[in-house]
């Protein structure tokens, strides 16, 4: 995870990055023993257990058993619906500093918009339509060709045997399947890549920060002369991962209103806009 890459960074500094994310974020050491949480988490365990967030596993026991109020959505989807409305999908992951030092990291994102989508899809034919036809068509040549039909604003499979779906289009770029819990991309992201690594983006703030992306997968970070080197992705259309040694962040990315053209990228809080 991108805040444990440079020791000049303070902790201080790292818990101001934390609360002004958008998503709930929380580590603990080995023990179990919750080191560092951010405002969002905080307010989502309280609703969820009662209590402030001590320990990692009093939160995984209070997703097993949330209080009353909060509805599971689905099965064995760790995904939640919370009493003001929102929906909230929970993950667990293992990471390591790169001093060796293992963490648990559980992240919990906002993915209401993903489920009101459905609601919007069903109501909105001609969209229907479309969302049908990128379904056949599924970048990287994974699940395609496989008969969907419509049913309440979601795609299934319509034919029994076939390998279970439920499609879900965020925009013309992706569409996440809840059965798998896995991002797929339509064919308009070539646009997005060739766009991504036609040039380098320059930081805002100073243009000895820059990254630099190639179509080979991989990418270079620039930070006041201190190249680091790894592989990038989109996981989805608004998100590029990236990893290097020191482990994984991600790319906040802009379109332009007309076009898969990228005008600008979002990390940690800073503008990298496109060499002019």
């Amino acid at each position: 995870m991108t805040w444990f890459r440079r020791e000049r960074i303070g902790r201080a500094s790292i818990k101001e990055s934390l609360d002004n994310l958008p998503s709930g974020i929380c580590f603990a050491d080995q023990s179990g023993l919750v080191i560092l949480s951010n405002r969002q988490m905080y307010r989502l365990c309280y609703t969820l257990m009662g209590m402030d967030l001590q320990h990692i596993s009093e939160l995984l026991d209070a997703l097993e058993k949330p209080q009353a109020g909060i509805q599971s959505v689905g099965a064995d989807t760790n995904v939640y619906r919370f009493p003001e409305g929102k929906v909230w999908k929970f993950t667990q992951s293992s990471i390591t500093d790169a001093d060796g030092n293992a963490y648990t990291q559980v992240l919990a994102v906002d993915v209401t918009a993903l489920y009101e989508k459905g609601d919007e899809l069903e109501q909105e034919n001609r969209r229907l339509e479309e969302v049908n036809a990128r379904a056949r068509n599924l970048y990287g040549g994974e699940r395609t060709n496989i008969p969907m039909e419509s049913e309440n604003g979601h795609y299934v499979n319509s034919f029994e045997g076939d390998p279970a779906v439920d499609f879900v289009f965020l925009d013309n770029l992706t569409c996440y399947d809840l059965v798998g819990e896995q991002w797929y991309m339509s064919a308009i992201y070539e646009e997005a890549v060739a766009s991504l690594t036609a040039g380098t983006f320059y930081c805002e703030a100073g243009d000895q920060w820059s990254f630099t992306f190639y179509d080979d997968g991989t990418y270079s970070l620039d930070f006041d002369g201190e190249v680091t080197e790894g592989q990038w992705w989109f996981n989805d259309a608004c998100t590029i991962c990236f990893m290097d040694d020191y482990g994984e962040a991600w790319i906040e990315v802009y379109y332009d209103a007309s076009s898969w053209e990228i005008t600008g990228l979002e990390y940690v809080h800073e503008m990298y806009y496109p060499e002019a």
